[in-house]
């Protein structure tokens, strides 16, 4: 069993508000945020949340004039 602060990928996705080829995209940006032990690939869940921490706010645009929301 693995420390909660590392999982392996299908369990990263299902906890995080990423996609798997998000994770993947982040990974190859971000060095250290999967870790290899043979063929199991393991994501670091910290890295993965500063990651996740530093993404730009959302911009919501106005609803446009008659369209009530």
């Amino acid at each position: 069993m693995l420390p909660s602060d590392f999982a392996r990928i299908p369990v990263a996705v299902a906890t995080r508000p990423v996609k798997r080829t998000k994770l993947y995209q982040l990974a190859r940006k971000h060095r250290g945020l999967f870790l290899k032990d043979g063929n199991t690939t393991i994501v670091d869940l910290r890295k993965l949340d500063k990651i996740i921490a530093q993404f730009p706010p959302a911009e919501l645009k106005r609803a446009a004039e008659g369209n009530a929301a």
